[in-house]
């Protein structure tokens, strides 16, 4: 950095101080590199098999577990539905072809779980240092577990990613009879789309 920049002359540079074109004084910055662990939590319920939720998962969780093992950091994933899924739980690591691995299991998984009430959980199974967590969750649960699971977590700096898909929200006609299934009870009923409901689930 120019002496301007950092005025500390003690960290004076002299040969690239004769180098620099414009006759400036240099003076030598030393940042030490603090290697910070990166993890995902993830909803695994059933809401999350429908679509392409599912797919989407996994491809960030590849590509996450790639670009952190470039970096040099440590990659952890946490899985939950009604439990924490402890078979696909991956303390942190480095090793290169975990993510690849995590990815490969989460595409052929069925997802059956009835809640995502286990991330009210997934901070035990994290790093005691501060991580960068990534809460990978379409939030289709009470807003109140969603406050406490963010409270749970405040000791990490934590990335909310919003998995949502067109056709939860695509009421489709605007009248008329629709088959409408509730993945995680697994309930199905037949609704009539008349105006005043279909406003009710607009605002909902």
């Amino acid at each position: 950095a120019h002496l301007h920049d950092a005025p500390d002359a003690r960290r004076l540079d002299l040969h690239a101080s004769l180098r620099d074109p414009f006759g400036r004084w240099i003076v030598r910055l030393h940042n030490q590199r603090v290697s910070i662990p990166v993890a995902v939590v993830a909803d695994l319920s059933a809401s999350i098999g429908v679509a392409r939720k599912q797919a989407v998962l996994a491809d960030l969780v590849e590509s996450l577990a790639w670009s952190v093992w470039r970096t040099g950091d440590s990659f952890g994933f946490v899985g939950c539905d009604t439990a924490v899924r402890h078979d696909l739980l991956l303390p942190q690591t480095r090793a290169r072809g975990a993510g690849t691995a995590l990815a490969a299991s989460l595409r052929a998984l069925t997802l059956g779980g009835r809640s995502a009430q286990a991330l009210l959980q997934a901070h035990a199974h994290l790093t005691q240092r501060r991580a960068l967590v990534f809460l990978v969750s379409d939030f289709h649960l009470p807003l109140a577990d969603v406050a406490v699971v963010l409270a749970s977590l405040s000791h990490h700096d934590v990335l909310p990613v919003v998995l949502w898909q067109r056709a939860e929200f695509d009421l489709g006609a605007q009248r008329g009879f629709a088959d409408m299934a509730e993945p995680e009870s697994g309930q199905r009923r037949w609704l009539w789309w008349r105006p005043a409901l279909r406003e009710r689930w607009q605002a909902a």
